[in-house]
């Protein structure tokens, strides 16, 4: 047993320790509902009582303990929730990471244990958690329904807020457990962008969040809500209005499709409308541009007409654009075209028959082509690593320096075996649309060869350490 701690310590020095400050460290993700449960760690003996609960260090961020959530009192439960504001995501505000959605970095507080002052830290992670552990639940919710379950209303106010839906009018929706009508609102919007169909608004959806809406929630490819931004020398601008809103699958069609087309008439897509800032504002404008599935494309003036059975070459521009948007292999995809040129109508219909087209007779279509998106296929959610301790998609050296100041406290002997079997997993990081192992970097090698030759010796005779 002597043998395999000192083979232990020198294996840690050679790693870069982190440096620790509290006595209790927890790990979670951005988007998630970050879980302290003081009462499970095996620090903390049967029948502790938890008191003087201080979270100053989290201000700005939303805590809430077992007394709201799960009807237990947080003096015999030791239950509390994290909930990262996803807009304090600069460095003023502590963001360590401002170039990855949400809030990333070091929130801290303390807390009694049996009388015992007990500091800990919560360090956010990237992304958010699909399954498992940090996972949306559901259990039918809706607005103000008697049975709804505080803990699984908060999870999903969590994560609408972080993919970015707003409720009507614009406010951030607020995590408090309580489904009213910020939150309706926020979740039909999401709710209409899952559907999929053509003209959906908020008005096509239920508002209750059964599995297949918290299977979004969770997925991998979850849709962002989120504002266009025209690049400098890029392939589309964005036309001075209020509509520059959209779903994130929208987005990729327009980056994507607005590249073909440049490069097959050289003209820069001009983008004249989508969603206002919370999808509800559009319909004093356009009645169904509600939920970040509706694009309006500019044409060229000369093709502002009925058409004449006689295809221009601007209106063989408008086609070819059409067709680049159709082939733009986005995570959305083209679900209908409408216009009311026929000439462009018969055009598109030519070069690509499976796609639905409409041709409006009132004329209100002549001036610009208007493109529904539709969502791709829902991609499960993805749990996170078994032994990845620091959650940052890789379990490696670092995840056995965050064991080592935490055992007995966070960790136990089991968690170390675990985390030795499942050495050198990998996963690409939170946000992405796969699941890959990988390689570990050449300049991790040396050591988790070391590792690895440790290891062998230690499955000889399993590790055991007291809990």
């Amino acid at each position: 047993m002597i043998r395999r701690f000192h083979i232990l310590a020198i294996v840690l020095a050679a790693v870069a320790l982190p440096v620790f400050g509290a006595d209790l460290g927890f790990f979670g993700r951005s988007g998630d509902a970050i879980e302290i449960n003081l009462s499970a760690l095996p620090g903390t003996p049967a029948g502790a009582t938890f008191s003087g609960l201080n979270i100053n260090g989290l201000a700005g961020h939303t805590v809430l303990t077992s007394d709201l959530l799960t009807a237990q009192p947080f003096t015999t439960s030791g239950r509390l929730w994290v909930f990262p504001d996803p807009l304090r995501n600069t460095a003023a505000l502590g963001d360590l990471n401002a170039g990855v959605r949400g809030f990333q970095g070091v929130l801290t507080g303390s807390v009694s244990i049996n009388g015992e002052a007990k500091t800990f830290s919560v360090t956010v992670q990237p992304g958010y958690t699909g399954s498992g552990l940090g996972a949306v639940g559901q259990s039918l919710e809706s607005q103000g329904k008697a049975t709804n379950n505080p803990l699984f209303v908060a999870q999903q106010q969590q994560r609408l807020r972080y993919l970015g839906f707003v409720s009507q009018g614009g406010a951030a929706v607020a995590v408090d457990g309580d489904f009213g009508p910020a939150t309706n609102s926020a979740l039909r919007t999401f709710q209409g962008a899952i559907i999929g169909g053509v003209n959906t608004t908020q008005a096509n959806t239920d508002g209750i969040v059964g599995p297949n809406t918290a299977g979004w929630l969770n997925a991998l490819n979850a849709p962002l809500w989120q504002e266009l931004i025209a690049t400098p020398a890029g392939p589309f601008t964005i036309s001075a209005v209020n509509e520059r809103f959209a779903t994130s699958w929208t987005v990729d069609v327009i980056a994507k499709g607005s590249t073909n087309a440049k490069a097959a008439t050289g003209i820069t897509q001009r983008i004249t409308a989508l969603s206002t800032a919370d999808g509800y504002g559009s319909s004093a404008i356009h009645q169904t541009h509600r939920v970040g599935t509706d694009v309006d494309l500019a044409t060229h003036s000369s093709t502002h007409n009925w058409g004449d059975g006689s295809t221009s070459a601007n209106e063989l521009n408008v086609i070819k654009h059409a067709i680049g948007f159709v082939d733009a292999g986005a995570s959305g995809r083209v679900i209908r075209f409408i216009t009311s040129n026929q000439d462009i109508f018969d055009g598109i219909q030519a070069a690509r028959p499976s796609v639905p087209l409409f041709y409006d007779t009132s004329g209100g279509h002549q001036d610009h082509l208007h493109i529904d998106i539709g969502p791709p296929t829902r991609i499960a959610g993805r749990a996170n690593l078994a032994g990845d301790f620091n959650l940052d998609d890789v379990v490696d050296a670092q995840d056995l320096a965050v064991w080592r100041p935490y055992s007995g406290e966070n960790f136990t002997g089991n968690d170390f075996l675990t985390w030795q079997r499942q050495l050198g997993r990998s996963q690409t990081p939170m946000g992405a649309e796969a699941v890959a192992q990988s390689v570990p970097e050449p300049r991790a090698l040396t050591l988790l060869a070391t590792l690895m030759c440790s290891l062998t010796a230690w499955r000889r005779a399993p590790l055991t350490l007291a809990a």
